[in-house]
């Protein structure tokens, strides 16, 4: 997407509908929402976080829980508050 003016731009955390959406929202649906719109694999981000793809998919199923650690490197890379993966 390219802004010509950064005062046309609205970050979609600051719309009505992320504020209605946003309670629902889980860490792991979070790191769904944030690998998608990256368009990265899970192996991609597994690469990335130096473990395996099926961390990736136990995480994004809340099979395994997103370790503070954890948190801190998804917020790294997706460039968000550790808070989204929290």
């Amino acid at each position: 997407m390219i802004v010509e003016n950064k005062e046309d731009f609205v970050d979609f955390h600051d719309t009505e509908w992320f504020k209605e959406v946003e309670p629902e929202l889980t860490p792991a649906s979070n790191l769904v929402f944030y690998r998608t719109l990256m368009k990265m694999t899970q192996t991609e981000l597994g690469e990335k976080l130096g473990v395996s793809k099926q961390v990736i998919s136990d995480m994004e199923h809340e099979r395994r829980s997103i370790s503070k650690a954890m948190a801190k490197e998804l917020a790294k890379i997706f460039n968000v508050s550790v808070d989204r993966f929290i």
